[in-house]
């Protein structure tokens, strides 16, 4: 750095050489480089935020957004052409179970009240660390979201009703369905409502995978089906919908892949209810392969269905609106 100049004591000429000494000061010799301020360390809370967004959407197969472990499995390995909700029962006030959309388990730990700031503070207001967060458990409707803004496909919420259970009747008295509800939580949760469809034909999972097949699938050639339901609920809605995509395979359409997504059980039901429901689909599953291992093709099927179905055949239509055999402990499962 150049010496500093003497100066004058006061005046026009004391004013100007400050200022020509001042910009001697700033000057840098040709070739040096100018020194930068070292970077400044990351505040825990921001870095905390960049690595929780490096397991949000897009981070691979089965690794849903936050970081959130809801998702128990996923076979998506490629945009799927629709995915399909398995409505899974409908609350006496018209809205989703807890199996299907997401609820919390318990109620956060509330924060500490926040003090007034002191005017002007010396320091900026120091917080008081909130509680743990509740250990919320998102279910089938908040899985399908979270497919949806990671592939774009469009959702079908399949589900009318339950031969087990009365409708559901809305405030003006009118039916309201299990998909119906499906599609307003979807809503929403700020998915588009050109993207979600909705299947309200079916009463059970044998029509959660027919109807969706023929109403949606076939006419508009969608060949790539992603399955999202329960962990419980999950053997036999696989076995149904893979079942179907033979069938329609058989009949000249396809070829057909059936992914699987399904979501934890964990805390949805009190564990005699989860045991009752996994034995009663383990019934019901057997069951399905007994009836369908003779069929060929969709019109034998769709005989079968409407001869021989509780929900769908005409000769047993006596035996619908009547409590049914199911014990009280799985009967809390729909």
């Amino acid at each position: 750095m150049p010496p500093l100049p003497a100066l004058p004591a006061t005046g026009p000429a004391a004013r100007a050489a400050i200022r020509a000494a001042r910009g001697a000061t700033r000057r840098v010799p040709a070739g040096l480089p100018l020194s930068k301020p070292p970077p400044r360390a990351p505040r825990r809370h921001l870095a905390a935020r960049s690595q929780r967004s490096d397991t949000g959407a897009g981070a691979g197969a089965g690794a849903p957004a936050g970081g959130n472990s809801w998702i128990v499995r996923d076979t998506v390995s490629a945009r799927p052409d629709v995915i399909v909700m398995l409505a899974g029962g409908q609350n006496a006030d018209g809205s989703n179970p807890p199996w299907v959309e997401r609820r919390s388990a318990a109620p956060a730990r509330p924060r500490a009240p926040r003090r007034a700031p002191r005017r002007p503070p010396p320091l900026p207001a120091r917080r008081v660390p909130p509680g743990p967060p509740a250990p919320a458990r998102a279910r089938r409707l908040d899985a399908c979201a979270e497919l949806h803004r990671r592939h774009g496909s469009p959702i079908v919420c399949s589900g009318g009703g339950t031969p087990h259970r009365p409708p559901v009747l809305n405030a003006h008295g009118y039916v309201t369905t299990e998909s119906a509800a499906g599609a307003r939580y979807l809503l929403a949760a700020g998915v588009d409502a050109r993207s979600v469809l909705r299947e309200s034909a079916s009463m059970d999972t044998v029509g959660n995978g027919y109807f969706t097949l023929t109403a949606h699938c076939l006419p508009r050639r969608w060949t790539r089906l992603c399955v999202v339901t329960s962990q419980f609920h999950m053997p036999r809605s696989a076995a149904i919908f893979r079942t179907l995509a033979r069938l329609a395979e058989a009949d000249g359409h396809g070829p057909f892949r059936v992914d699987l997504v399904e979501v934890s059980d964990e805390g949805v039901f009190e564990d005699e209810v989860l045991e009752a429901r996994r034995a009663r689909e383990a019934r019901s599953l057997a069951r399905w392969e007994a009836d369908t291992r003779g069929l060929a093709g969709l019109a034998a099927f769709a005989q079968w269905l409407h001869e021989t179905h509780l929900c769908y055949a005409v000769p047993r239509q006596h035996e619908l609106g009547v409590p049914t055999a199911l014990d009280d402990l799985a009967l809390k499962s729909y």
